[in-house]
């Protein structure tokens, strides 16, 4: 796996590409803050759902933020590119609310006009190296996009995430609006709620202090009460239901080799931005 750079043009909605080959092995995903696009340059994916049937994925979709893990099973050879949207800003670049995709999948022939994805997906049929099919993805991107580089909520709070921990009313008056116009921006930007936001960003916060090769059992009450939690078994709970796994649990598999957890393994700051999105 291998994260690229952005084009300039795009730093305004985008944070990140990531590149991956998938050697057939099920892909176990953790609940995540922001939009993504996925591209499948060859291969196919399919989300295992609740009842064991497979929904597949569209070749190329936009994904919102989802509170829920996911189990994703790829086919042997797969190569997916992820793209990053940056909080606030999926509405500046496609005129959707985060709250309109949150927990939902839409196949971008959905989104923008057919023909337009239809050619850019035919360019795809030529063996490349990653590097080029990233440069055809940025063009499409371009091609769509209308960046728009102004100061929103969204990009207030993540770039300030610890001001998401205070009140709702201190959060709203220093944005001189009310507590519910708060809530809908906080939606709306990152397409959850403000209870979620914290959730999710405290998970964030967490998981690294609990990979700490020097950390004991006898640490994590400690590690929960630092972060936020009222207790490891609030830890326990939030993790589980975030991750699919409690904490210790969690942090052995993506301490072992299995392929499963390589979004855990993506470099510290992407896989920091999937929960605290700030450079």
């Amino acid at each position: 796996m291998q994260s690229y750079v952005i084009a300039p043009a795009l730093t305004p909605v985008l944070m990140h590409f990531l590149a991956i080959e998938h050697p057939g092995s099920d892909s176990h995903l953790p609940a995540r803050v922001c939009p993504a696009l996925t591209l499948t340059v060859r291969g196919n994916s399919s989300t295992a759902q609740a009842d064991g049937a497979l929904l597949p994925h569209p070749r190329f979709m936009l994904s919102g933020a989802t509170m829920s893990p996911r189990h994703v099973i790829n086919e042997p050879g797969t190569l997916s590119i992820f793209v990053m949207f940056r909080p606030g800003a999926l509405q500046q670049a496609l005129g959707l609310s985060a709250h309109e995709i949150t927990s939902r999948a839409l196949d971008i022939h959905d989104v923008v006009g057919r023909e337009h994805v239809d050619r850019f997906l035919h360019q795809l049929e030529e063996d490349r190296p990653i590097p080029e099919y990233i440069a055809l993805l940025q063009d499409f991107l371009l091609s769509i996009f209308h960046p728009i580089d102004k100061q929103t909520i969204g990009t207030t709070l993540a770039a300030e995430y610890r001001k998401l921990f205070s009140p709702a009313i201190d959060i709203a008056a220093e944005f001189n609006i009310s507590e519910r116009q708060l809530e809908r921006k906080v939606r709306d930007a990152f397409g959850l709620p403000l209870r979620d936001m914290r959730r999710i960003v405290r998970f964030g916060l967490t998981l690294p202090k609990l990979l700490d090769p020097t950390v004991a059992w006898g640490d994590l009450t400690g590690i929960a009460q630092e972060c936020g939690y009222f207790d490891q078994a609030h830890m326990h709970r939030d993790f589980t239901e975030l991750s699919g796994l409690a904490p210790t649990e969690l942090v052995r598999k993506i301490r072992s080799d299995d392929p499963a957890y390589w979004m855990y393994r993506i470099p510290q700051p992407d896989f920091n931005r999937l929960y605290i999105p700030v450079d």
